[in-house]
């Protein structure tokens, strides 16, 4: 099994997971078993997957598999199925939010999204204040819930199976400055077995062997965003062909290719050279400029990003003579780092 690993996919992907989604067709196209794996927590991620047209079947998310909603099929939770103990009442207080009340006084709030379906519930204490802040699926569960001590800190994470039981919990400390900072990680019951984990790094490793092992192990995982997996396939303990997949300069300084340092997130690769399959690289000429610069510690390959269908690849080629001589196009998003 191949895997593709990224953060996450939204519903206008950048052009690191188009380029992902084509690959991965061409792998279906010619019956070669591939994965597009992401590790980010994104409520709207089946959603985005209509929008975009692109099959859930062929991709898997890291919350979402442990979990146990990865195949689930279900309808927006509106507001007036929003389930209620004997005695609340739904009053509206304005278009996108509801309030429930029980003996006079304000217990929730259900916050609505744009499509008019539940966001987010605010739990409230008798002070009127949000105790715990639960989450929706654009399919309609309690996906994860939010805990707050008295200064409205977030302290604890939980994301729930569709039982609402914590499966996922992450715990939270203010720090210096008083913004939460994770601490560490727990996967509840997880095949009769706890788990404790010190970092998301550590946490996205376990899923990644778990992935290699259900799927048969010596998987290949082809890392092509490089923040979401370098860490974490250098942490796994399984037998996997590992490689990364750059899509951007390898050099801190992009103009000088032989004497700047290695940008950070490759320089985890070398610094674990003998678990790397190799690094692949879109050009020839940018494997031959990293092959000079490493020494060929690791092993490059020259793979291109893109692919295109046969339709287009049948079309006829606009005529040159239809064409407006000179002129370059370049699409991208105004960044620095595009320079544009």
């Amino acid at each position: 099994m191949y895997f593709f690993i990224t953060s996450k996919i939204d519903s206008t992907p950048s052009a690191i997971e188009l380029a992902m989604i084509q690959r991965q067709k061409l792998f279906t196209k010619h019956r070669v078993p591939a994965l597009i794996v992401t590790r980010n927590f994104v409520r709207d991620l089946h959603h985005n997957m209509q929008l975009i047209g692109y099959d859930d079947e062929f991709q898997v998310n890291m919350y979402d598999y442990f979990q146990g909603t990865t195949n689930y099929e279900g309808e927006p939770l509106t507001a007036a199925n929003y389930p209620r103990v004997t005695g609340e009442t739904l009053e509206r207080v304005s278009a996108n939010e509801f309030d429930v009340i029980q003996r006079e006084q304000r217990q929730k709030a259900l916050m609505l999204n744009a499509q008019g379906n539940i966001d987010y519930v605010d739990i409230l204490n008798p002070q009127g204040a949000v105790s715990r802040r639960d989450y929706y699926d654009t399919r309609g569960f309690l996906t994860v819930a939010q805990y707050f001590d008295d200064k409205q800190n977030i302290v604890l994470e939980q994301h729930c199976n569709l039982q609402q039981q914590p499966v996922l919990e992450t715990f939270f400390r203010p720090n210096e400055k008083q913004q939460p900072v994770a601490t560490h990680q727990r996967l509840l019951n997880y095949h009769g077995h706890n788990y404790e984990f010190e970092d998301w790094d550590q946490l996205t490793a376990f899923f990644l062997d778990a992935l290699n092992t259900e799927y048969g192990g010596h998987g290949t995982m082809i890392v092509d965003r490089s923040d979401a997996g370098m860490n974490p396939i250098v942490k796994m303990s399984t037998a996997a062909r590992k490689y990364e997949f750059l899509h951007s300069n390898f050099t801190l300084d992009p103009l000088d290719v032989v004497n700047s340092p290695i940008v950070p997130y490759t320089q985890i690769g070398l610094d674990h050279a003998s678990q790397m399959a190799g690094l692949i690289m879109s050009t020839q000429e940018e494997c031959d400029d990293m092959t000079n610069h490493i020494h060929n510690v690791i092993p490059t390959l020259a793979i291109p990003v893109g692919s295109v269908s046969d339709e287009q690849l049948a079309a006829r080629p606009v005529d040159f003579k239809d064409r407006i001589e000179g002129k370059v196009i370049a699409v991208a998003r105004l960044s620095a780092e595009k320079n544009l």
